[in-house]
């Protein structure tokens, strides 16, 4: 009895709540969710920050390097003497890798078919190529007739030439007939006979002002002098220059080819003809 009176009168010092239980569980209570709240604070400024670094230091990522083997093969030559084994040559072409924000591409490879070593001669190599195009020569290799060139017949006047022409008389006259003289060489051996004869003309003037009468003469082997005609000059009031060349008449007179000299010149001779 005496016990339980001494602990009656001791003041509950150890118990701040002084035995009241559901005061204490409150203060739990609040303590749990308050540390609740801190953690939930903590977790959603964490969850703001998170995107807005990644936003700003986006990761850099470097694109895959594609790599492309071409094959090429050594340059075709001519008939070999003996086999050879035909290679191929690998050249790698490699691309700058370039930073991009993007998805990788993925990378590819260009591989050339696998063939097995040839133990052909190279010859044989330059069987797939065209053929070369030569000069002259169709696509089907057949070469093309040459056109054959026909040389223009001979020239009546082949194997003669002029060497000199004079006329009579020396100062000629109007109205009064002018002689024309001629001197052929004829290197052909053999006569010659054609119509021969002289044309006159004004000075600077294409078409003659008359002709003689074109008589067929014999032009004999060497070198020997022909009359070839006479011509009248008429309605003269002054005197005049005149010119005067040799011609072979042809087709009727329509044509007329005239003579040259042995090196293929003109020849002219210059008179008069006065009142």
């Amino acid at each position: 009895m005496e016990l339980e009176k001494l602990r009656a009168q001791e003041p509950e010092s150890g118990d701040p709540f002084r035995g009241n239980r559901w005061f204490r569980i409150a203060i739990i209570a609040l303590g749990v969710l308050a540390v609740i709240g801190v953690l939930v604070f903590l977790l959603l400024i964490l969850g703001f920050c998170a995107p807005n670094r990644q936003a700003a230091n986006p990761t850099p990522t470097i694109e895959a390097t594609a790599v492309v083997i071409v094959v090429t093969q050594p340059p075709a030559t001519g008939v070999a003497t003996e086999p050879t084994t035909a290679s191929a040559t690998a050249t790698l072409v490699l691309a700058a890798p370039t930073l991009s924000a993007t998805a990788l591409a993925p990378a590819t490879t260009v591989l050339p078919a696998a063939t097995s070593p040839s133990t052909q001669p190279a010859a044989t190599a330059t069987s797939a190529s065209a053929p070369p195009t030569q000069a002259g020569s169709t696509t089907s290799g057949r070469r093309l007739p040459t056109p054959s060139i026909t040389p223009p017949p001979p020239s009546p006047l082949t194997g003669l030439s002029i060497a000199g022409l004079r006329y009579e008389p020396p100062r000629p006259v109007r109205n009064d007939p002018v002689y024309f003289f001629a001197t052929i060489t004829n290197r052909t051996g053999q006569d010659q006979n054609y119509p021969v004869c002289a044309d006159v003309f004004l000075p600077g003037r294409k078409n003659p002002l008359g002709t003689t009468d074109c008589n067929m003469v014999t032009m004999v082997p060497g070198t020997a002098e022909i009359p070839i005609g006479f011509w009248i000059g008429t309605g003269i009031k002054e005197c005049i220059p005149l010119r005067a060349r040799v011609v072979m008449r042809e087709q009727g007179g329509e044509l007329r080819i005239p003579f040259t000299t042995d090196k293929g010149a003109e020849f002219w001779i210059d008179l008069s003809v006065c009142p």
